[in-house]
């Protein structure tokens, strides 16, 4: 009888439980998500699908959103919204620049997807990066809209901070599908091996213990001074650069050390690692979207600290206020 009531159970639990390798309705696959009535709204002309199906389509309409978003944004820019407030005109431009980061994102994570034909198939490790870029553009959006919320402008505001808000909750749907269609059936390999926990390790120096040295830049002692080297553009394969306050590295300044930096690395020769030793830095960091795999690491919390004194009441919009 027991037995009986198990397999009951278990058979119940089967047919209830949506697969992530079958079709699903769009109302089954929206239940899964975050807003599912905002998602069936997006779904609803779909035919069945898997969810890995799904995931594309709702990335497909990311980018062609993102579209809609620059376009309105760049006639604000050169219609009547100049003759607006600086606050106004300056988060237009925060907004641009964000939309036009998210197109490239979703681009990537589209043409990503597409190659393998949904998440299931991913590498671990490509699916986190999918599941990275599609978070900053969640995060990108709510910037925007906080900042256009903020200096709130005619109705032709009003429109421009609807199509955000849209998008914002566009971008999560999309974020939570592709989440809910990585194979969760067991363990993926990571493409080019190794494992989280060999990730999280920490050698006696502080740094992360999957960094190679042989992969990391810094100045070398070649007797040539750091402008010279910079003014080549390119570092020596050699260890890692240092930021220190008192002089004891190679750089006073975390903006010194970003300078000098080597653009568009590629992941396969390695990451370009500015250790900052214990302090407080006041600066402003700012990394151009031409410098690629730039991985700063500080001295642990409270010890190595980035501070500014820039603030929404003090005139600033809230992109512009962030210290990094």
């Amino acid at each position: 009888m027991i037995r009986c009531v198990i397999w009951t159970a278990i058979l119940f639990w089967m047919l209830t439980v949506p697969s992530f390798s079958l079709n699903l309705t769009a109302h089954e696959a929206c239940e899964l998500t975050t807003n599912p009535s905002f998602c069936k709204w997006v779904l609803q002309p779909q035919e069945r699908s898997d969810l890995g199906g799904y995931s594309q389509y709702l990335l497909s309409q990311s980018l062609s959103h993102a579209a809609r978003v620059s376009d309105l944004i760049q006639r604000s820019l050169i219609g009547k919204a100049m003759q607006g407030s600086g606050a106004w005109l300056g988060a237009l431009q925060d907004c641009l620049l964000l939309s036009q980061l998210n197109t490239k994102y979703l681009n990537s994570t589209f043409t990503t997807l597409k190659a393998i034909n949904g998440a299931a198939g991913l590498a671990i490790n490509k699916a986190d990066d999918v599941h990275t870029l599609l978070s900053a553009v969640v995060t990108n959006q709510e910037t925007c809209h906080d900042g256009l919320k903020k200096a709130r402008r005619s109705q032709h505001g009003d429109d421009l901070q609807h199509l955000v808000a849209n998008g914002s909750e566009l971008y999560r749907t999309s974020l939570t599908m592709f989440a809910r269609s990585r194979d969760l059936k067991g363990p993926r390999k990571r493409e080019g091996g190794g494992d989280l926990l060999h990730e999280l390790r920490v050698r006696r120096d502080g740094m992360p213990h999957w960094l190679n040295d042989n992969k990391l830049f810094r100045f070398g002692s070649s007797g040539r001074s750091e402008e010279e080297l910079s003014a080549r553009g390119r570092l020596r394969k050699h260890g890692k650069v240092v930021v220190a306050q008192d002089g004891s590295g190679h750089f006073r300044s975390i903006n010194e050390a970003i300078a000098a930096a080597p653009e568009d690395m590629h992941p396969r020769n390695g990451y370009h690692v500015i250790r900052i030793k214990a302090g407080v830095y006041e600066e402003y960091v700012r990394i151009r979207q031409s410098y690629r795999n730039i991985m700063l690491v500080g001295d642990g919390m409270r010890r190595t600290i980035i501070t500014g004194s820039r603030s929404a009441a003090g005139g600033f919009d809230i992109f512009n206020s962030a210290t990094l």
